[in-house]
């Protein structure tokens, strides 16, 4: 990609805005961080809240805009501001010029299915999925489909994560080892390390073409709760103590993920895997 290029990452002082900020500035790309406290030296920084801010005009210097907002459940009141008033003023304010925005949401819109692809239509069973949807739709309106990607995501893990299931594994390895979850355990997930979602959009998105439309990114590996518990036990040698809570339903729990659309844009491989996550946290 050229020098002149310029990026922005809203969001971008999270787990995954901070690692792709990095990916793209490697190959050229001046990228900026807007965030509410500035976290990662050495970019240029945009003090930015998206509960309080309605000003955006200023997204239209930047070639490319990478949404990473909206990516929170608690306070929920929170969750919906970013994902309804916000997405609406960001769309807004760059609708109508040559700006390429990705939007980066997740596979929580499909809600519980068998089996899903970029066609199958979205029924959330959470609300958390049913904002995301909301703040898709919104930017699906607004903007022009050659300028618009849009990244289902599924579940991230690394070493610098703090949020997550896995990361909650490895807290309590670190703690008193006792794990507690509002489910039976039969909660399926799929999941991607962080460096695997970043070397994937990033290739997306500095690609000649410019991948547009939806594309999921599910990862390489799913799993319930219950089998991410036992490959953590295997890998470091532990025995959690561990309870469910009783449930009734188990929301979002898709089967299968087609990943046909990502196969024909990249050519990339996963390089990691949960079990040698936990393996090399027991080898430190």
């Amino acid at each position: 990609m050229s020098t002149a290029i310029k990026a922005i990452i809203l969001g971008g002082t999270g787990l995954l805005g901070k690692a792709l900020a990095k990916k793209m500035a490697g190959h050229g790309v001046a990228v900026d961080l807007s965030g509410r406290k500035e976290a990662l030296n050495g970019f240029g920084f945009v003090q930015l809240d998206a509960l309080t801010c309605d000003d955006y005009k200023f997204l239209k210097e930047y070639d490319i805009v990478i949404d990473c907002l909206g990516q929170v459940t608690n306070p929920i009141g929170d969750c919906a501001f970013i994902n309804t008033t916000a997405a609406l003023r960001i769309a807004k304010a760059v609708a109508g010029s040559k700006t390429y925005y990705v939007k980066i949401s997740s596979l929580a819109v499909y809600g519980t299915a068998e089996m899903v692809d970029e066609a199958t239509p979205c029924n959330p069973d959470s609300a958390y999925g049913a904002l995301k949807l909301a703040s898709e739709n919104i930017v699906t309106e607004l903007l022009a489909q050659k300028n618009l990607l849009n990244i289902r995501l599924s579940n991230l893990y690394g070493d610098a994560a703090n949020k997550g299931v896995i990361a909650y594994l490895k807290r309590e390895w670190l703690g008193n080892k006792s794990i507690f979850f509002d489910n039976d355990g039969s909660l399926l997930r799929y999941f991607i390390h962080v460096d695997d979602a970043v070397d994937m959009i990033d290739n997306l998105i500095s690609n000649a073409q410019r991948s547009t439309g939806i594309i999921n990114l599910p990862g390489p590996e799913k799993h319930t709760v219950k089998e991410l518990i036992a490959l953590a036990e295997a890998a470091l040698n532990i025995s959690y103590g561990t309870s469910f809570k009783k449930s009734d339903f188990v929301w979002g729990n898709i089967q299968d993920i087609s990943t046909e659309t990502l196969a024909g844009q990249t050519t990339l491989q996963y390089q990691h895997t949960i079990s040698d996550y936990f393996k090399n946290l027991a080898a430190l």
